[in-house]
């Protein structure tokens, strides 16, 4: 178990920060920066590595954690009682705003979209549930025009107070600020001597606050590394310019509270998001997402998923092929939860009195495999 963060480090880089945004300790770390020996020794290369943000947190790993403790915080200053969030059907995004508003003594309403749900993510669902959030759902993509709407208001009337909204994925300007710490958390670790200085880092791109927050975070901190966006969902807004535009706003942000903070010198020329692993779509797995996923599970015991970090791993595995014979240092950013906290929870009893609530949800099992 990692230690619990007592202060970020875009705090420790810009203290002015701590008296202008709010932040509550939710991480662990920082997460260390690993060889991959044996899956490197696969693809015939001693130069791939990974960031560990599964173990991020406490209980509950993931990229996710490091974007709640600047938006909860916000939640409880502004005194909400309920935190109203959106996502798919067993999305890691909304079990994890689940788990710490939990922690934290926030009431979670998840709203959660109509997308393949599969063996693998019934687990999130059933654990939502299991912590007492409040869930709704979305047949269609366009329910959410007056769903969300009513489930506000209704939450309005019920708490007497406006319920704290956080985007998809946590992907808000606030939320980005996770990332951009990551990067100046991987700078210190870069000159402390424990990590390689990466020449490429690859990570999914969805909701974008993590490669949007990342990249800055990377420039702010004067990192060369290229950062490499994997797409995982076909929406045109997961695009170089989609990402481009948060790294703007969310440099524009932080310039209202740092007044010192250097021009932004990254173009959208800049940014590479690869879009060839999407396979039949958003969580839809693929081939090589599945042989990348059993590549890591045996030889490093690692446990990745189809829907993003599955696809990513695919696209950096096909980039080490293509270049190891260039001595490049390749990272990957494991954005997915590895703490074992689906396997504990709920209890077997719970589990099954949820299942015949969800029963409409959860079957049938979805087949997510893509044949192409």
């Amino acid at each position: 178990m990692l230690p619990r963060v007592k202060k970020p480090a875009l705090f420790e880089r810009f203290p002015e920060l701590q008296l202008t945004i709010p932040w509550v300790s939710l991480t662990c770390g920082p997460t260390p920066v690993q060889p991959l020996e044996n899956l490197g020794n696969a693809l015939g290369t001693e130069n791939v590595w990974i960031k560990r943000d599964d173990l991020c947190g406490q209980p509950y790993g993931g990229n996710k954690p490091r974007k709640l403790e600047f938006l909860l915080a916000e939640a409880l200053q502004k005194k909400a009682k309920t935190v109203l969030t959106l996502g798919a059907l067993g999305s890691h995004h909304t079990l994890a705003t689940a788990v710490y508003c939990n922690q934290l003594g926030l009431h979670p309403l998840l709203g959660l979209a109509n997308r393949p749900l599969g063996e693998r993510e019934r687990p999130n669902l059933l654990s939502s549930q299991a912590l007492g959030a409040t869930l709704f759902f979305m047949p269609k993509d366009y329910y959410l025009l007056w769903k969300l709407p009513v489930k506000w208001l209704k939450q309005v009337y019920t708490d007497k107070k406006i319920p704290y909204f956080i985007p998809p994925g946590g992907s808000s300007l606030l939320g980005c600020l996770g990332y951009v710490s990551a990067a100046f958390e991987l700078a210190a670790q870069i000159e402390s001597g424990s990590s390689i200085a990466p020449d490429e880092i690859y990570l999914p791109a969805g909701s974008l606050g993590t490669i949007a927050g990342l990249l800055l975070g990377i420039e702010l901190a004067g990192l060369t590394a290229n950062v490499v966006g994997v797409k995982i969902y076909p929406s045109s807004k997961i695009s170089s310019s989609g990402v481009f535009h948060l790294v703007k706003r969310c440099h524009a942000y932080l310039k209202k509270h740092i007044g010192s903070l250097p021009v932004l010198r990254l173009i959208e020329s800049d940014i590479v998001i690869v879009d060839e692993y999407l396979g039949a779509g958003y969580a839809h797995t693929t081939q090589e997402c599945e042989q990348a996923i059993t590549l890591m599970q045996s030889t490093e015991d690692i446990r990745l998923e189809h829907v993003y970090t599955g696809k990513c791993l695919a696209a950096l595995i096909q980039a080490v092929r293509q270049n190891r014979q260039d001595g490049k240092q390749f990272l990957f950013w494991n954005t997915y939860n590895s703490l074992p906290y689906q396997d504990s929870l709920p209890s077997a009893v719970v589990k099954t009195a949820i299942e015949a609530s969800l029963l409409p949800y959860l079957s049938p099992v979805v087949d997510c495999t893509d044949s192409q």
